[in-house]
């Protein structure tokens, strides 16, 4: 399949995890939505001689992959389950995370991140959901896939 000539559908990202160094990557199961969210931080070199205006240079980039779910524990496809990500925040696990598409030729962005954030909620009569935010440690690759 040739990359994407129209706006992408959504639902064709997803969130994958690898704990073996990149070796296999398991989808995070029963996903609503994902992220991919990148950023630039800035440092401030103003002087006497800026004529009063704020002058910046580049700083630190950084990375971050989020998303959420509906609990299920025990997805039959083999997708990693809220204990899976939770399990990852308890042994302050680093893993390979990666925001992807099966659409050949588009573009899927991975590195080497830990979670951050893992939380659970719902509403009365509501799915019971789950959200989760990776923090990226080192850079962030962008290829084609394949």
């Amino acid at each position: 399949m040739a990359a994407s000539q129209s706006p992408i559908n959504a639902s064709e990202y997803h969130v994958a995890i690898s704990t073996d160094g990149g070796t296999t990557y398991d989808r995070v199961g029963f996903a609503v939505d994902s992220n991919l969210n990148t950023g630039m931080g800035t440092r401030e070199t103003s002087n006497k001689f800026s004529a009063g205006w704020r002058e910046l240079a580049e700083g630190k980039r950084e990375w971050s992959v989020s998303g959420s779910g509906l609990v299920v524990y025990n997805d039959a496809d083999g997708d990693l389950v809220p204990t899976d990500l939770f399990a990852l925040l308890k042994a302050r696990t680093k893993a390979k995370v990666k925001f992807t598409t099966a659409n050949a030729g588009d573009y899927e962005y991975t590195g080497d991140a830990f979670l951050t954030v893992y939380n659970q909620d719902g509403g009365t009569e509501d799915n019971l959901g789950y959200n989760f935010t990776f923090e990226g440690s080192g850079p962030l690759a962008d290829t084609a896939v394949v």
